[in-house]
């Protein structure tokens, strides 16, 4: 009966907002994402920019930022492209592109 009474509340919140990309640092064969949550997303990907796996970690010390401090990433990544110059991702995923321009290189 508790439970029961437990799910009906829970499923009267609203839903928890996607975190929002702070940060991205492009390595080679992945794509490092800051979150505004104080997490960290890394996506592994092939030579074509096909995920081939993510892990999500929360990075000791990091204070989660303001909701909406960017853009969104869906919530399954199927493909991350990068433009010609560099300055643009491309993040494919849940049948929709979240768009991250990248801050210039020093």
């Amino acid at each position: 009966m508790l439970t029961s009474l437990l799910f009906r509340i829970l499923a009267l919140l609203p839903p928890a907002s996607p975190p929002a990309v702070v940060a991205v640092h492009p390595i080679a064969g992945a794509v490092v994402f800051d979150l505004d949550r104080g997490d960290q997303l890394t996506v592994v990907i092939d030579d074509d920019g096909v995920a081939l796996s993510s892990t999500r970690a929360h990075q000791l010390g990091a204070a989660p930022r303001a909701a909406g401090a960017g853009p969104t990433l869906p919530h399954t990544i199927t493909r991350i492209d990068q433009s010609d110059d560099g300055a643009t991702l491309w993040v494919h995923g849940d049948g929709q592109i979240a768009t991250i321009a990248l801050a210039p290189r020093d």
